[in-house]
């Protein structure tokens, strides 16, 4: 199965040590969603609003079901930090090939999570700007886990 990241779990971000997939590919969400950067901590949040942002880029990996239950405690998910639901992607690949969309799994925003985010809900963060890809000039901001 495959888990599609948009933020610091991609490679050369500062939680990409946290990643225990494989790389597959770079992906495109099929699927335009707001992805935004919000909470006092910087965080990136993929909105859980389908036709309402941008066509995201990230990466794609492969993982096994004990890495996604991993995947799944780093991401916070019984805190209601981030759901886990399943979303096709589209392969990307330095050569252009025929077009591959796959069926994977991506973290979106929960309503819920650490006090330190819990006054920014989806419709609050909507507001914010909508990224088609999270870059390395936006990781400036982001306050890593060891510093909350």
């Amino acid at each position: 199965m495959f888990v599609f990241v948009y933020g610091t779990l991609k490679r050369g971000f500062p939680n990409h040590e946290f990643m225990k997939g494989i790389f597959e590919s770079q992906a495109v969400t099929l699927e335009s969603y707001p992805l935004v950067v919000g909470t006092p901590m910087a965080v990136p949040f993929l909105l859980p609003f389908p036709s309402r942002g941008k066509r995201v880029k990230g990466e794609l990996y492969k993982v096994d079901s004990t890495q996604l239950e991993y995947l799944d405690d780093f991401e916070a998910v019984q805190q209601g930090l981030y759901f886990r639901d399943s979303i096709h992607v589209e392969k990307l690949f330095e050569e252009p090939k025929q077009k591959t969309i796959v069926q994977s799994w991506a973290y979106f925003r929960g309503e819920t999570g650490p006090s330190w985010a819990s006054d920014c809900s989806c419709a609050q963060l909507f507001d914010n700007e909508h990224l088609e890809e999270y870059t390395l000039d936006k990781v400036k901001y982001f306050v890593p886990r060891s510093q909350r």
